[in-house]
C-alpha cells in the first residue's frame, strides 16, 4: 500500500507510529514500525589494514545473529567520516578518519558501548523516530510504499519513500472562546485544497466530487430564522457546530437550528468536539486561545507532541497534526500581537472577507464584543464571536498560504510538519542540519545534556551607537544595512561545530566550506535560483514566493538557535564570536566611513544612518554615491555586502531604536516610525492618531508651534465625538490577577479590571490574556471598564497620559516650541513661583529649628546645639560634640529623603503607589526641599564658627548638591548652540528652583 506519512510518534518497545492517510481512500490510518535499527560507528584504534580487518571481524562475530544488512546483503562496511564536533577532544573537530558502520536493533544497540581493536563505539541516532526519518529520508510530509502489513504494524525495512508532498486533508479551526477552557468550542471544517486554492493556479479545479465516497460532509444549510451568526456555504466548507455549556434562554430546537450543541458540562464538551472530528475525519487541527498539549491530550490521549497515541484512541482517532495558530504564526512573521485581530490585520483581511452571515444586529454587536476584548454578558454574542473567530482562522490560515508554507518548511528542513505547526524554529535547524550530516558524511554529536547548560550563562549581543539625540533636516541620512549579516558571517569566516575550537577573524579563505557554511550557502544559492526564476516568469509565482520565503526563514534562523540554550546543538562559543564580528564589523565600518569623510549617526547591530553630507535644499543623493558607500565596505568581504535602504529628508533620533523621519523614496515623501508610542498596543486608537499628526506637523511644518496648538486644541474640543472603542487600551496580565499583590492589584490598571470582573460577572482571566477597557469616572473616580460597561469616558486621563506625555519628549527635540503653552493648552500647566530669599537666620523655618535642639547630657537641660551647656557652662566632650552633630544631621537628611508622592488633581499622598487610589491618575514624586538643608547646613556652620568642628560642616556644604548642576546627566552632555539644554523637560520644575 502507499500512504502519505503525516506525523511520526514514538510507540512502544523502541517502535514508531506513523499517522498517515491513504492514498486510494484518504482515509487515516496509524501504522506501527517494528524492528527499527540503529546505526553504530566504531573508530579503529589504527587506520592500518590488520587493525581495521580484525575490528571488522571481531563485530561480524560478537552480533552475527543481531546484524542488520546495510545494502543488499552486506552487513557492515568502511566509510570515510568527519568529526563535527568532538567537545571532550576539540583537536579532533573536523578530522576525517575511517569508520565501521554496522546496524543493529534499535533496543540492542544500546547495550553496545566498547568493541576490541576500537577506540570508540558511537550511535549514530539519538531516537527511534530519528533513526527512521534519517535513514528513509523523510522530509516532512511524505509518499511512502510499504511492501507489507501485519495487524497495523510493519518492518522498517519494508517502507520506501516516493515522493514528497503534502495530500489533501481536512483541517479543523477550533477556536475556544475561554484559553485552555472546554466550556465553548467553535469549530470551522474544510478541505486543504481549498486552503491553497489562493496559491495553485490550477486550485479551481477543486470538487467535492474529486474526494473519495467514504469521507463525509456536513449538509450546510442557510436558515434565515436562525438568530445565531451562520458560516456561508463555500466549495471547501464541509461543516462547522459549536459546543458550549453557556447557559442562555434558548431552546435545543433553536440552538439546532444554529448548529450549536447545549452540554452539561466540559467533559460532554471535549467527548463530542472529539467524536465530530472523527465523523468530520479531520486530519489537521488549528486552534486558537488554547494550550495544544491539553487539546492533544483531551483529543488523542498523548501528553506530549511525540508520545504514542494511548490505546484508547489508536484507531479511533483521525487527527495527525495540531497547530498552535498564534506560535506558528510567531515563527513565521514578526508582529506587535499574536491575536486575530493583529494576523488579520498583517494580510489585509477586514470583516467582509470573513465568510459568515448574519442581520445586521447580530455582526455589529458580535465584532463589537470582539473589539471589547472578546468579553460580553449575552451567551447569544459569545456564541456569534467563536463562529465569527472560527471562520476567521480559517481566511488567515487561507490569505497567509499558511499551509503551503508549512509545507515547503517541513520539506526543505525534513523537520516534522507538527514541529512547524509549533513554532519550534529549533527543530527545523536541527533536522536540516541532521540531514546535511548523513548527506555529507559527518558523525551526528551526541545529544548536549540540558543540565549541562547554565541557565545564567549569557553572552553579549549587537552593537548599537547613537552619535547625538536631535534633530537631522540640514543634510540627508541615509540609511544602509548588511544584507544578512549573521548567515554572511558564518560564510565568510567559516563558522562551524568543526572550526569552533579555533575561531578567528583572520580565517577568511577557505577553499572548501564546513558544514554550516555549506547549509548557507547552498540556502542562499536556492533562494537566488528561485528569484531567478520568478522574475523569468517560470513556474507559479506564487508558490516560488512561498518557496523563497520558507529558505530565508530557515537560513535567518540558524545563528539564534547556535545561542538558543534549548537547542540540540547549542554553542555558546559559535554564537558569542558571530555577534563579537558582528560589533567589529560595525566598528570598523563606522571608521572607514568616518575617514572617507562621512559623518555615522547611528548604528544598529548590521545597519548604519550616514550623513551623505548633500544639504536637503538639492537634488538627493545619487544612486553611484549611495554605491560607492556601499562598496566601500562590501569590498573587504566576501560574502558581507552593504546595501543601500532608504534616505531621510528629515529625520529626528529620540534615543536608541527610537526615531521618527520623512523618507525620501521615487520622488515621493513618507513619514517613518520606529519604536513611538503609535505601534503600541498599550496606547489607544485616539492618541495615536493625535501623536502621527503632532509628527506630521513637526515634519512639515513652517510654524509648528501654531499648528500643534490648533490641532491639540480641536483634538480636546472634538474629544467627547470620538467613538468609545477608539479609546480602547490593551495590556496583558502576565500571570493569574489573583497572584498580584494588593498593590499591583490597585495600580495596575488591567488587573484591577480583572479582580473585578471576577468578583462581579464570574469571568476567568489567565497569565497571558490580553485585556482591553477603557478608563472611566465611576461616581467620579478614575478606574479601568469594559466598552460595554463604560459610563463617561475618563478625557482628562488621555489628555495627561496618552496624548500629552509622547509629544513632550518629541518637542524636547524642538526648543522653539514652547511646552508650557501646550500644558496650559491641555490644562496641565503647574506654575513655579520664585521661592522667596531668606534674609536672616532667625527667618528659619521652624522644623529646622526643631532639627537643631538637642538635651545636654550634664543637666538634661533642652538647648540649641552648641558647644558647652547652657546651664552649668560645662563644655562638651569632643567624642560627644562629633555624636550630637552627627545625631542632628542624620536626623535631617533622613527628612530630606522621605519624600512622597502626590496627585496633582487631588494633593493625595501615597508613599509606594504609583498612582492615586482616588482619582487613578500617575502621580510625582515630591520635590525635596533641598534649600532648606543647605540652609540648615549653613546655621551649624554659623553656630561651630572658630571651633575645631567648623571644618567638618564646610566639608559637608562642599559635598551640597543644592548649588550643583551635574550637565553630564542630561542626554546630551552640553548646551546647544542657542544655550537651550533639549533635556530640561521632564526637569523644568528642578531648574526653576536652581536658577530663579
Amino acid at each position: 500500500m502507499r500512504v502519505h506519512v503525516l506525523n511520526i510518534l514514538y510507540g512502544e518497545n523502541y517502535s514508531a507510529v506513523i499517522q498517515c492517510v491513504d492514498e486510494k481512500t484518504n482515509a487515516s490510518v496509524n501504522l506501527q514500525v517494528v524492528e527499527i535499527v540503529n546505526e553504530l560507528v566504531a573508530t579503529p584504534t589504527s587506520e592500518r589494514a590488520v587493525v581495521m580487518n580484525r575490528l571488522e571481524e571481531k563485530v561480524l562475530h560478537t552480533y552475527k545473529d543481531s546484524l542488520v544488512p546495510i545494502n543488499g546483503d552486506k552487513l557492515c562496511q568502511w566509510e570515510k567520516r568527519t568529526v563535527c564536533y568532538d567537545s571532550r577532544h576539540p583537536e579532533n573537530n573536523g578530522k576525517e578518519g575511517a569508520r565501521l558502520i554496522f546496524h543493529l536493533p534499535y533496543e540492542k544497540a544500546r547495550s553496545v558501548n566498547s568493541l576490541e581493536y576500537s577506540a570508540d563505539v558511537s550511535r549514530e541516532f539519538g531516537s527511534p523516530i530519528e533513526a527512521l526519518i534519517l535513514l528513509k529520508k523523510i522530509k516532512g510530509p511524505s509518499l511512502v510504499q510499504i511492501d507489507k502489513v501485519e495487524n497495523g504494524a510493519v518492518r522498517m525495512c519494508d517502507i520506501n519513500m516516493v515522493s514528497y508532498g503534502m495530500p489533501s486533508v481536512r483541517i479543523a479551526y477550533l477556536y475556544f472562546l475561554q484559553r485552555n477552557l472546554f466550556e465553548t468550542v467553535s469549530i470551522y471544517v474544510c478541505n486543504s485544497a481549498e486552503e491553497k486554492s489562493s496559491t495553485e493556479s490550477d486550485a479551481g479545479a477543486y470538487d467535492d466530487a474529486d474526494e473519495p465516497p467514504c469521507v463525509k460532509k456536513q449538509k450546510i444549510e442557510t436558515t434565515e430564522n436562525s438568530m445565531f451568526v451562520s458560516c456561508a456555504d463555500s466549495p471547501g466548507l464541509h461543516g462547522y457546530w459549536t459546543f458550549t455549556t453557556l447557559e442562555s434562554p434558548y431552546s435545543p430546537s433553536e440552538f439546532l437550528l444554529g448548529n450549536i450543541s447545549k452540554l452539561n458540562d466540559a467533559d460532554s464538551v471535549i467527548s463530542r468536539v472529539s467524536s465530530y472530528l472523527n465523523d468530520m475525519q479531520a486530519s489537521v487541527v488549528v486552534c486558537y486561545n488554547a494550550d495544544t498539549d491539553v487539546v492533544r491530550e483531551k483529543l488523542t490521549g498523548q501528553t506530549s507532541m511525540h508520545d504514542a497515541l494511548s490505546a484508547a484512541h489508536t484507531s479511533s482517532s483521525t487527527v495527525s497534526l495540531i497547530c498552535d495558530l498564534p506560535r506558528y504564526m510567531e515563527s513565521v512573521c514578526r508582529l506587535t500581537e499574536y491575536n486575530l485581530e493583529e494576523m488579520s490585520k498583517s494580510y489585509g483581511l477586514v470583516h467582509a472577507d470573513i465568510p459568515v452571515l448574519g442581520s445586521a444586529s447580530s455582526l455589529s454587536e458580535a465584532y463589537a464584543s470582539i473589539q471589547n476584548g472578546y468579553l460580553s454578558d449575552s451567551a447569544r454574542v459569545l456564541l456569534d464571536v467563536a463562529r465569527i473567530s472560527a471562520a476567521e482562522m480559517h481566511m488567515i490560515f487561507k490569505k497567509g498560504s499558511l499551509l503551503p508554507l508549512a509545507e515547503k518548511l517541513s520539506y526543505i528542513t525534513g523537520a516534522l510538519l507538527n514541529s512547524i505547526f509549533h513554532g519550534f524554529k529549533s527543530d527545523r535547524v536541527e533536522y536540516l542540519l541532521l540531514h546535511r550530516m548523513r548527506d555529507n558524511q559527518y558523525l551526528i554529536p551526541k545529544k548536549l545534556l540540558a543540565g549541562k547548560v547554565d541557565s545564567k550563562d549569557t553572552y553579549e549581543g549587537g552593537y548599537v551607537f547613537l552619535e547625538k539625540p536631535g534633530m537631522y533636516s540640514d543634510t540627508y541620512i541615509s540609511l544602509f544595512d548588511f544584507n544578512s549579516l549573521y548567515p554572511s558571517i558564518i560564510q565568510e569566516y567559516n563558522v562551524c561545530f568543526s572550526t569552533s575550537h579555533d575561531l578567528s577573524m583572520d580565517s577568511k579563505n577557505v577553499s572548501r566550506p564546513s558544514l554550516l557554511p555549506g547549509a548557507l550557502r547552498d540556502l542562499v544559492a536556492q533562494r537566488t535560483e528561485i528569484k531567478k526564476q520568478m522574475k523569468a516568469g517560470k513556474g507559479d509565482v506564487l508558490l516560488l514566493e512561498i518557496e523563497q520565503r520558507a529558505v530565508k526563514l530557515v537560513a535567518n534562523c540558524i545563528y539564534g538557535c547556535l545561542g538558543f540554550k534549548g537547542f540540540r546543538f547549542y554553542n555558546k562559543a559559535m554564537a558569542a564570536f558571530i555577534t563579537e564580528c558582528g560589533r567589529s564589523i560595525l566598528k570598523d565600518t563606522k571608521t572607514t566611513l568616518e575617514s572617507n569623510g562621512y559623518r555615522v549617526i547611528y548604528g544598529d547591530t548590521d545597519s548604519v544612518m550616514v550623513d551623505t553630507g548633500i544639504g536637503t535644499s538639492s537634488a538627493p543623493p545619487s544612486n553611484k554615491l549611495l554605491d560607492e558607500i556601499s562598496d566601500s565596505i562590501s569590498c573587504k568581504y566576501r560574502t558581507i555586502k552593504l546595501g543601500f535602504e532608504k534616505t531621510f529628508l528629515k529625520l529626528v533620533m529620540m534615543a536608541k531604536k527610537k526615531y521618527f523621519g520623512v523618507v525620501h523614496s521615487n520622488g515621493a515623501n513618507e513619514v517613518e516610525e520606529k519604536g513611538l508610542e503609535t505601534g503600541r498596543r498599550d496606547w489607544c486608537e485616539m492618541a495615536q492618531e493625535g501623536i502621527s499628526a503632532v509628527i506630521r506637523v513637526l515634519l512639515y511644518s513652517t510654524a509648528p508651534e501654531e499648528e500643534i496648538l490648533l490641532l491639540l486644541a480641536k483634538l480636546k474640543e472634538k474629544i467627547q465625538t470620538h467613538n468609545k472603542e477608539s479609546f480602547l487600551i490593551r495590556k496583558k496580565i502576565q500571570k493569574a490577577p489573583e497572584s498580584y499583590n494588593a498593590v499591583q492589584g490597585t495600580s495596575l490598571q488591567q488587573v484591577s479590571l480583572a479582580l473585578r470582573l471576577q468578583k462581579e460577572r464570574n469571568f476567568t482571566f489567565q497569565a497571558g490574556d490580553i485585556i482591553s477597557f477603557v478608563m472611566a469616572l465611576h461616581n467620579g473616580v478614575s478606574r479601568a471598564e469594559l466598552v460595554s460597561e463604560c459610563g463617561e469616558i475618563h478625557y482628562d486621563y488621555y489628555m495627561k497620559m496618552q496624548v500629552f506625555p509622547p509629544i513632550q519628549r518629541m518637542l524636547e527635540y524642538f526648543p522653539s516650541i514652547s511646552i508650557e503653552s501646550i500644558q496650559k493648552l491641555l490644562g496641565l500647566y503647574v506654575s513655579h513661583s520664585r521661592p522667596a530669599q531668606k534674609s536672616e537666620p532667625s527667618d528659619m523655618p521652624a522644623d529646622i529649628k526643631e532639627a537643631l535642639a538637642v538635651v545636654s547630657p550634664c543637666c538634661s537641660q533642652s538647648q540649641d546645639i552648641g558647644t558647652h551647656c547652657t546651664a552649668c557652662a560645662q563644655p562638651f566632650a569632643p567624642m560627644h560634640m562629633k555624636k550630637l552633630i552627627r545625631r542632628v544631621l542624620y536626623k535631617q537628611s533622613a527628612k530630606l529623603h522621605k519624600v512622597k508622592k502626590t496627585c496633582f488633581k487631588c494633593n493625595q499622598s501615597e508613599e509606594y503607589s504609583p498612582i492615586c487610589l482616588r482619582c487613578h491618575l500617575p502621580i510625582e514624586w515630591d520635590a525635596s526641599n533641598t534649600e532648606h538643608f543647605h540652609e540648615f547646613l549653613y546655621k551649624l556652620q554659623n553656630i561651630f564658627y572658630c571651633t575645631p568642628y567648623k571644618k567638618y560642616i564646610t566639608d559637608l556644604l562642599a559635598l551640597s548638591s543644592y548649588l550643583t548642576i551635574d550637565i553630564s546627566k542630561f542626554p546630551l552632555n552640553k548646551f546647544s548652540d542657542n544655550l537651550y539644554i533639549p533635556s530640561m523637560v521632564n526637569r523644568r520644575d528642578i531648574l526653576d528652583r536652581l536658577f530663579l
